[in-house]
């Protein structure tokens, strides 16, 4: 595939993702820096260890009100998109399909658009999409379909 065909794929990917999850993110106000001062974009990231359903929105609050290129930023996102592949596990396994598009959808969301770039995108995104691939491409549904062949250029 050309360099430039694979441009315009991940600007596609981009696009796609984003249409199909059609849930709007809110603000990003809050958050705090490394000195502790409320409202303002931090400065750096604690990843945790874990993410467990208490600590996921906190810690979803803080990664949106860091800047990209914030030191720790990737780790968290990572520890995030791990946390939702599970999810996203336990809704297939449960045969709750629409809720695991919805995990897959989110976990994209966690993404600024100058992030989405090829090779640069969490593994647990390419496992995620090659399974909405296996429900959804024998339905017909071409919106996930894209969606997920797209990601998969990314991850």
């Amino acid at each position: 595939m050309s360099e430039r065909s694979m441009r315009s794929i991940t600007r596609l990917a981009m696009v796609s993702v984003l249409l199909c999850s059609a849930c709007p993110r809110t603000g990003t106000t809050g958050g705090t820096t490394a000195g502790g001062h409320a409202g303002e974009a931090p400065t750096s990231i604690e990843v945790p260890e874990e993410v467990s359903e208490s600590t996921y929105p906190g810690l979803v609050r803080e990664l949106r009100s860091a800047s990209v290129g914030t030191p720790g930023r990737v780790e968290l996102r990572r520890a995030l998109v791990s946390h939702l592949a599970r999810r996203f596990d336990e809704a297939m396994e449960a045969g709750r399909t629409s809720r695991a598009w919805d995990i897959f959808a989110q976990s994209m969301r966690l993404y600024e658009a100058s992030e989405l770039r090829p090779g640069e995108v969490d593994a647990h995104i390419g496992g995620m999409a090659r399974r909405v691939l296996e429900v959804y491409e024998p339905r017909g549904d071409e919106a996930r379909v894209i969606s997920a062949l797209l990601s998969l250029t990314l991850a």
